[in-house]
């Protein structure tokens, strides 16, 4: 069903999409174009102080009000204007659909592993907040009532003005930005998409323009980011005994940062502290799959990993991993850490096994005491377009530490 939903938006667009949709049973409002189906907004005073914006932008709002309530944040809502929440939803899954079409149309011969570890680099929150402050300078226009949030977000601001769009993209898990940054950025394209009376094809290549310099840097081959290097090549090898165990470096400090990471209740890496926790866990898995690929190491995976004798004691060597069971998973149980894992693992499936890691399958091959590669098929769907360090916009109040993940 959503193969052929694709190839109908590849063929004919929204518009065919809906039909297929709508012929295949699903509820998406009807077969209607969305500039025919709902209404357009009534045309109201656009403040001067979005003339630099719109230029931008490359588009002049009709709906003013509509720009008010994208730069809004949660904490400075009343009742003359709703909060950016609804736009950012929007903004958020057309930034997606522009974005995926885009590698799709450019890479045809890429896997569909490829093209979501590609877009998922593209839409996580700091590369869309280098692009709120340095193509838009949406910061400097956001209205919120939170005294720490404001200071986390001037804090960060020189940090990504100097940060260039290749590395956002292949080292933005060393970067967390206040979410606020990039949640606006999403509004706005929300916005943008409503005042234009919900012309997609028109969004779509103003977001595209918007996000041009992120965009030229994405290619099938990317690399990933040292967590998912390290739960894909765990679970390659069938290891489901892995986590990460935060922690304090100094008694005097309120929160966790630093990062440990369990193998077999082996303490193989860590605590290593960083300046927040995704930083932290980036550079311990970077460390931690170094270690266990060491045949002079005492944690050489396959000397202490047993799980692959789970195979030959008859258990399923076909594992499925239930979407909704995946979300209440964390990384800090060996259960969340091995769902994630698998999942990891199947945005790669598109290459032959022995290509994706072949260091890994060698060290397999060449000891007594290998461990067995499961064939793992997981049954999950292969967006994992994460964002690290969410908040919570339903509530006031911001939690800005580090340990937000």
């Amino acid at each position: 069903m959503e193969a052929t939903l694709g190839a109908s938006f590849a063929t004919g667009g929204i518009p065919m999409a809906l039909q297929a949709g709508v012929a295949l049973g699903l509820s998406l409002g009807g077969p209607l174009p969305w500039t025919t189906k709902y209404p357009r907004r009534s045309e109201t005073p656009v403040s001067p102080l979005f003339t630099d914006l719109q230029e931008h932008l490359g588009y002049q709002f009709r709906c003013g009000q509509l720009l008010i309530e994208a730069v809004t944040h949660p904490s400075f809502r009343s009742m003359d204007s709703s909060s950016y929440q609804r736009l950012e939803f929007l903004g958020d899954a057309l930034v997606d659909l522009v974005v995926m079409r885009y590698l799709y149309n450019k890479f045809p011969e890429a896997t569909s592993g490829q093209l979501s570890w590609a877009r998922s680099r593209a839409v996580c929150a700091p590369a869309l907040a280098s692009v709120a402050v340095k193509k838009l300078g949406l910061h400097k226009m956001l209205l919120v009532n939170n005294v720490e949030l404001s200071m986390a977000i001037s804090k960060y601001v020189p940090i990504l003005e100097s940060t260039s769009s290749e590395e956002i993209i292949h080292s933005g898990w060393k970067h967390d930005p206040p979410k606020a940054v990039s949640d606006v950025l999403e509004s706005v394209v929300g916005a943008m998409f409503v005042d234009m009376n919900w012309n997609f094809e028109k969004a779509s290549a103003l977001v595209e323009e918007i996000l041009r310099e992120l965009l030229e840097v994405l290619s099938p081959d990317m690399p990933r980011d040292p967590v998912s290097e390290l739960m894909v090549w765990s679970a390659q090898a069938g290891c489901r005994k892995i986590s990460f165990r935060k922690s304090q470096s100094r008694p005097d400090i309120k929160r966790n940062d630093s990062i440990s990471i369990i193998v077999h209740d082996f303490a193989v890496v860590g605590p290593i502290p960083a300046a927040n926790m995704s930083f932290a866990k980036g550079l311990a898995s970077e460390r931690a799959k170094q270690v266990l690929a060491d045949p002079e190491s005492p944690y050489l995976l396959s000397r202490i990993c047993d799980c692959g004798e789970g195979t030959k004691a008859g258990l399923p060597a076909h594992v499925e991993v239930d979407e909704a069971e995946l979300r209440a998973l964390d990384d800090e149980t060996e259960e969340g850490f091995a769902a994630l894992a698998l999942r990891a693992l199947t945005e790669v499936r598109g290459k032959p096994d022995g290509d994706v890691y072949p260091e890994l399958m060698e060290e397999q091959v060449d000891e007594d005491d290998s461990v067995e590669v499961l064939d793992v098929v997981p049954h999950v769907s292969g967006n994992g377009a994460h964002k690290e360090g969410v908040v919570d916009d339903d509530s006031e109040m911001m939690d800005l530490d580090s340990d937000s993940e």
